[in-house]
């Protein structure tokens, strides 16, 4: 800032004139740089351009830093919440690569406790079936004896 300051200074000389806000002296408004021509006027007109682009550059990295921030504290929550989920992550702090991991191995271990429960299942459904059927048999068969029965009375 203080090298802009200077510079700034050093441009305008000591007889400054202001229109709007651009400040010039009399001398670069006689060689032409009022108005797009060369000069000091010129020269500070690039100096400002460069502020305002190092201004966008900083709220670009510092808007960027937030939302690197953000980011990573939802990622951090994230894993907070699979060690509260995973049984061998509750016993104390564990990097975030051991965590993957055994939340890996407990996804496998769930999925193979329901991949056999799935097998109980259909295996109890089977077994209903068979003793559905053999209950209607059943029921057949008692029915035709109560009819031989009645005929030899």
């Amino acid at each position: 800032k203080q090298w802009y300051q200077r510079r700034v200074r050093g441009l305008l000389g000591s007889t400054n004139s202001v229109v709007g806000h651009t400040a010039y002296t009399m001398d670069a408004h006689r060689q032409g740089a009022v108005g797009g021509g060369g000069g000091p006027l010129a020269e500070l007109q690039s100096v400002y351009d460069l502020q305002m682009e190092q201004r966008c550059t900083a709220y670009r990295r510092a808007t960027h830093k937030l939302s690197e921030q953000k980011r990573r504290k939802i990622l951090n929550t994230r894993f907070d919440d699979l060690r509260t989920i995973i049984p061998s992550c509750q016993d104390g702090a564990h990097s975030k690569m051991s965590v993957l991991k055994k939340a890996m191995n407990y996804i496998d271990q769930l999925t193979k406790e329901l991949m056999v429960q799935e097998h109980v299942l259909r295996e109890l459904q089977h077994e209903q079936e068979r003793r559905r059927i053999l209950q209607h048999e059943h029921s057949h068969w008692y029915a035709k004896l109560q009819a031989m029965r009645k005929e030899y009375e």
